[in-house]
């Protein structure tokens, strides 16, 4: 084999070593969700709904979950959980991306302060645009803050954006 093809077999086992990485993050390695189809919902071990790769990221505080409409700036919320795309998220690398519009949720106007808000735009590979797991919170490469219901509001239509990371229940996702 030559050695293209050797470097191209290694960084697709690094791919998938991380992806494997990753999705035991999200699912808590559960043998039963990876032996599970795709296309059928399954429980894992976080609880987070998932139905054909895409997610419901359902808060912990009033068991609503985070959805946006489509447009660019459009602010992510809180709603009763409906099975409808724009309540459906999906990981794409450290992205975010929104089932109806394929855009990413993001910090608006890059804007570090605490209550900056969260939204969607078109995908662009910036920091505010990136996120990870940490336990049950999700967390912005951008300024490490986490997601969270503002002013823990439990009513339709309540707002997401970035605080410090404290581990209260509104910056809980499951």
């Amino acid at each position: 084999m030559s050695f293209r093809g050797r470097n191209a077999i290694r960084a697709l086992k690094t791919v998938l070593a991380t992806g494997v990485a990753c999705m035991s993050l999200v699912a808590g390695a559960s043998s039963s969700w990876a032996a599970a189809p795709v296309s059928e919902e399954v429980a894992i071990t976080s609880s987070v709904a998932v139905a054909n790769g895409n997610i419901m990221l359902r808060n912990d505080m009033n068991n609503k979950c985070l959805q946006a409409a489509t447009p660019n700036g459009s602010q992510a919320s809180m709603w009763d959980c409906r099975g409808t795309k724009n309540f459906y998220w999906y990981w794409d690398g450290m992205q975010i991306r929104n089932a109806q519009s394929g855009k990413c949720l993001e910090i608006l106007s890059l804007n570090n302060s605490n209550g900056a808000q969260a939204g969607v735009w078109d995908c662009w590979g910036g920091a505010n645009q990136k996120w990870y797991w940490d336990g049950m919170q999700l967390r912005n490469l951008m300024n490490n803050k986490c997601l969270e219901i503002l002013s823990f509001h439990n009513e339709n239509g309540s707002l997401s954006g970035m605080w410090d990371c404290w581990g209260g229940a509104n910056q809980r996702w499951k």
